[in-house]
């Protein structure tokens, strides 16, 4: 049941929605949370208020001081806060117009929050596909690497092939980018084709105009081809939203793995272990056990 704010009885929640209209009011977070509260997006997760705190101090929350406000009731202790523009129209964000901002907040038996997890709303094209489901044939096509070259990612040679929509300016693409080069490297000899794919609009994210990736390519950064999809017609076309955004293929050109190199971009022990282990089944003719994980990163910068 929708409410509006004025009248939820959590203080938690009345404080959450000060807070995020006047950063002055910081202080009331404090007063707010649990001391082992949680926070989780995408996969990077923080335990405990102070460490909380600090990531929610990285969010610009000054820039949601002219929205309306609605408090969704979940039940169980479960609120959605949602920030939108009163007339509807998408707001601007360093990731993209976004229609909404929701956080997602579960309170404990106290009243205080005890989960926080923020879910942006990006507006996305008319034209963009439903996610490719797994068994779905990948359709050939060819886009241009940074310096003009026209390139096919389907090699009639190789035994799997693997997709990645990757940006320059993404830090869960960053986080997992070395992850990827390693996979890259390491299963070259093993038949495997790796394109990796830019499919952001420079416009939107100045950190993925095609010079800059030009010089990542020419500095070694990637190990692979760096295609720039910049009409982005095949990100579209394959239902892609994420930066970065994993399609493992077998050699029938059916997809096998879809979603994220691994559980968690910021621990490199993990070693791309879900990429990993959807390769070594597609190369051992053997089923690939995990085949579908959440895409976790940054969406995709896309031209509106």
């Amino acid at each position: 049941m929708a409410t509006s704010h004025e009248i939820i009885t959590p203080p938690a929640v009345r404080n959450w929605l000060l807070a995020s209209a006047d950063p002055t009011q910081a202080d009331l977070l404090r007063e707010s949370f649990a001391t082992d509260v949680e926070y989780d997006f995408d996969g990077r997760r923080r335990v405990g208020i102070d460490a909380v705190l600090e990531q929610l101090g990285h969010m610009p929350r000054g820039r949601f001081a002219n929205v309306s406000r609605r408090v969704i009731d979940r039940g169980s202790g479960r609120y959605t806060v949602r920030l939108s523009n009163p007339d509807g129209t998408p707001m601007p964000s360093p990731g993209g117009p976004m229609l909404a901002m929701d956080f997602e907040l579960g309170l404990n038996q106290r009243g205080l929050i005890q989960t926080i997890s923020p879910n942006p709303q990006h507006a996305e094209p008319a034209d963009l596909q439903p996610a490719l489901r797994l068994g779905d044939v990948i359709p050939e096509f060819s886009l241009p690497d940074v310096h003009g070259v026209d390139t096919r990612w389907f090699d009639p040679s190789a035994k799997a092939s693997v997709l990645i929509f990757i940006a320059n300016g993404c830090p869960w693409a960053l986080g997992w980018h070395d992850r990827i080069q390693d996979v890259v490297r390491d299963y070259r000899q093993q038949g495997v084709r790796v394109v990796q794919i830019n499919a952001n609009d420079e416009r939107v994210s100045a950190a993925d105009a095609l010079d800059a990736s030009r010089r990542r390519i020419d500095a070694g950064e990637f190990a692979s081809p760096l295609l720039i999809d910049e009409g982005q017609t095949v990100a579209r076309r394959l239902g892609a939203r994420h930066t970065p955004e994993v399609f493992v293929i077998d050699r029938d050109h059916e997809l096998a793995y879809h979603g994220a190199p691994d559980a968690d971009s910021e621990r490199p022990e993990l070693h791309a272990e879900w990429l990993r282990a959807a390769l070594d089944g597609v190369l051992a003719d053997a089923p690939v056990t995990l085949r579908e994980t959440k895409p976790m990163g940054c969406t995709i910068k896309w031209t509106l």
